[in-house]
């Protein structure tokens, strides 16, 4: 009676290790809220397993280039990083001074967002992410990314796997400001990219009043009325001018803009601004080992 207490025993903790063992291996397991989801049809896994990212094509209006990367393995993402370098070479999470700035004036520690925008995708198994008030920018950048990534890992063959990153058109919008001149005006370009030609082009003067209210030149018909006394011409018809001739073309270098005939104040500023669009849609080198986690 004693060794079959002892074999009943025995076997009782063997059953109840294996129990546990179980359970530690499902807790350490990719979560997976919805499994169907993870299944084709016909049974096949949705994701093919490999390394899969993609990268906007130039820095961003902050100076960043972004990219996401995700693992999949047995048909399951279980690592996602999203980063963005700049032309140094710098990773976003290093640069204390630009997460002091962004949590300073947006309220969000950027670097918790990421963690948090990551740990979403690999509950869900899919993109989107719970955006904290204040990173909404960020978000949209990674969201477009990470259903770019999520899409060649859909898309792939049985044990396909990525060796380069895919790039995305860098679309913007860039805003590029200056100083208020003596009249107390502060130009003001804002410019939208389709891959490396300039899509939409929106240039104005503003100045700020002593009542804090802010007024748009084009929209003054005070000041449109002196200045097209002698020049000839108004705000808008100058702004449209200046646009028409950068809309649809490819800005690799400086801006060849001719000044619009009266208007050649105006004219000087936008192609400084443009020029700063232009410096700020820089290329920056993906790290080395982007697939590494």
């Amino acid at each position: 009676m004693r060794r079959r207490s002892e074999r009943s025993v025995c076997r009782a903790a063997s059953i109840c290790a294996a129990f546990v063992v179980a359970i530690l291996i499902a807790a350490c397991s990719p979560p997976e809220t919805d499994p169907d989801a993870l299944r084709r049809d016909d049974g096949s896994a949705l994701y093919a397993d490999g390394t899969w990212a993609a990268a906007f094509s130039r820095t961003n209006s902050h100076g960043w280039r972004p990219f996401a990367v995700i693992r999949v393995r047995a048909g399951v993402i279980d690592q996602v990083r999203l980063d963005a370098v700049d032309a140094a070479g710098n990773h976003l999470r290093d640069v204390e001074s630009y997460l002091e700035q962004y949590r300073l004036v947006s309220g969000v520690r950027l670097v918790d967002a990421l963690s948090g925008f990551e740990q979403t995708v690999l509950t869900r198994q899919r993109p989107g992410m719970i955006v904290p008030l204040g990173a909404v920018d960020w978000a949209v950048q990674y969201d477009l990314l990470l259903r770019e990534v999520v899409g060649l890992a859909a898309s792939a063959g049985a044990g396909a796997g990525s060796a380069t990153a895919v790039s995305l058109p860098t679309a913007g919008p860039y805003v590029a400001y200056d100083d208020p001149d003596r009249l107390g005006w502060r130009a003001e370009l804002t410019v939208a990219f389709t891959d490396d030609a300039v899509a939409a082009v929106s240039f104005i003067e503003t100045r700020e009043q002593l009542d804090g209210n802010r007024i748009i030149k084009r929209d003054t018909p005070e000041y449109q009325t002196r200045f097209g006394g002698f020049a000839g011409t108004d705000s808008a018809t100058v702004s449209a001018g200046l646009a028409d001739q950068v809309v649809g073309a490819d800005l690799v270098g400086p801006a060849e803009i001719e000044a619009v005939t009266g208007a050649t104040l105006s004219s000087n500023r936008f192609v400084a601004l443009m020029d700063q669009v232009g410096a700020l849609r820089s290329i920056a080198t993906l790290p080395r080992r982007w697939d590494r986690f």
